[in-house]
């Protein structure tokens, strides 16, 4: 007589035909689990990201308002007193020469037959300084270049760059209200 056919365990076929079902419910919940657990990391890697890029987007391309651009003691409207190889009639030709400057870091400045916008912004490696870039016109040729300032009290002290061009040493102190007006 033959031998008897033996049952079959889960996994190595069946009656039914199919594989042991308990082991197929846990394995789906296994994958499912790492499925979840996979996109909450995905998630908290990319807020990381995001909230990175943003605080360098904030630190590098936006002033919030209410907040200064550049330091208080370089705010104001500024006579320049001062045009180093210029004489103090060439400094006032077009008017009194002065530097202006707002909380926002955007500004101008005036003297001889030139006048120009600034673009300012504080040092990265010293406080102390506002450095600028401008962009105007002497006696309506195009210029532009950069510059820097620094403040002692009522007292500034600056030097700009004309692009290609010649350098203007300057100083300049505070105008009063009277002055202003």
């Amino acid at each position: 007589m033959g031998t008897q056919k033996q049952k079959t365990e889960g996994g190595q076929g069946g009656r039914r035909g199919h594989s042991n079902m308990d082991h197929w419910v846990t394995t789906a919940e296994i994958k499912d689990s790492a499925r979840i657990r996979r996109r909450r990391e995905s998630k908290t890697i990319v807020a990381k990201e995001k909230a990175e890029a943003d605080k360098a987007i904030l630190f590098t391309w936006e002033v919030l308002p209410g907040k200064w651009a550049v330091k208080k003691k370089f705010v104001g409207q500024w006579r320049i007193t001062e045009l180093k190889d210029f004489d103090t009639d060439y400094a006032d030709l077009c008017g009194p020469a002065k530097v202006e400057i707002d909380t926002r870091g955007t500004g101008s400045m005036n003297f001889g037959a030139v006048e120009m916008e600034l673009d300012c912004k504080m040092d990265d490696q010293d406080e102390r300084v506002l450095c600028f870039t401008f962009e105007g016109a002497d006696e309506g040729d195009p210029i532009s270049g950069r510059g820097y300032c620094l403040v002692d009290n009522d007292g500034m002290i600056g030097r700009m760059y004309r692009h290609f061009g010649d350098k203007f040493d300057f100083k300049a102190r505070r105008m009063t209200k009277d002055e202003i007006a």
